[in-house]
């Protein structure tokens, strides 16, 4: 009896370390979404890297092993002139092994400026590791796999640099 308890106390804790996991990376996108800067920030660690993977490299000059400050600087330049953004997130496929996890997901991203939307599809896949006060990500690496009208940035990054001037 005592051993079936464990047992069950072992899967309660898995699904809970899963469905964690799951809530971190969903805060992550809706508060970027949302331009909760601050509140995305904190689902990070300090030390949080990307890499992007088929990414515009005009936007993104160095995508690999990128420290979060410097993406969220060249984010800033161009995702507030959109009036709307919306990531979903599916089909997660999380792996947790002792103080970290690992998080693969299908990313559909819209992005709304004057009427226009730029749609990108993307692999993400999401390591996190277990802090005092819970799952942060430690490292998120884009893959796209197709995006429509990307030539919309640009005018994102007008409407801001303008906004700045």
């Amino acid at each position: 009896m005592l051993e079936e308890l464990d047992l069950l106390r072992n899967r309660v804790a898995c699904l809970e370390d899963r469905i964690a996991v799951q809530d971190r990376i969903w805060a992550a996108l809706i508060c970027s979404d949302l331009g909760d800067w601050a509140g995305a920030a904190a689902c990070y660690t300090q030390d949080a890297t990307v890499d992007l993977i088929n990414y515009d490299p005009s936007i993104w000059p160095d995508p690999i092993g990128m420290p979060l400050a410097e993406f969220r600087r060249l984010a800033s330049t161009f995702m507030p002139g959109f009036s709307v953004r919306q990531h979903m997130v599916s089909n997660f496929d999380i792996l947790v092994q002792g103080e970290e996890a690992t998080s693969r997901s299908q990313v559909r991203a819209i992005h709304v400026i004057d009427g226009q939307v730029w749609e990108a599809h993307a692999t993400y896949c999401h390591r996190l590791r277990r802090e005092t006060n819970g799952w942060k990500i430690c490292h998120l690496q884009g893959s796209i796999i197709h995006q429509m009208n990307k030539e919309l940035i640009e005018l994102a990054r007008r409407k801001v640099a303008a906004n700045e001037g």
